[in-house]
């Protein structure tokens, strides 16, 4: 308010228009950032310790897991929260997660944008 009293003018971008310069997007692959992942498996002993597995081939990070209860033979939802990664590596990971015989559903990911 004081500024538009004195009549100074910032440009919206903080340079004037004609000096704005374009720039090529980053490719996804390069993205940086945490993500949220949503399995469905089959809970038997060593299921987790193929999924660990597979994140760690790929240098993803656990950073939380939630896994609820279930009805007795049906598949169970696991939620983790992993640590910020490249999205090529995630990728991957969820690749090789999707080949575990004990994951019954395609794995999905959500990505955790900073603000």
């Amino acid at each position: 308010v004081i500024d538009i009293a004195r009549g100074l003018r910032v440009p919206t971008f903080g340079v004037p228009a004609t000096q704005l310069k374009t720039i090529s997007p980053v490719a996804m692959e390069r993205h940086y950032g945490a993500y949220y992942i949503r399995l469905m498996v089959v809970d038997k002993p060593g299921v987790f310790a193929d999924i660990a597995s597979a994140l760690k081939n790929h240098a993803v990070s656990m950073e939380s897991v939630l896994q609820r209860t279930r009805d007795p033979g049906e598949p169970v939802p696991v939620v983790m929260t992993l640590h910020e990664t490249e999205e090529a590596a995630m990728v991957q990971a969820l690749d090789e997660i999707a080949a575990v015989g004990a994951v019954v559903e395609t794995p999905r990911m959500i990505r955790i944008e900073s603000l």
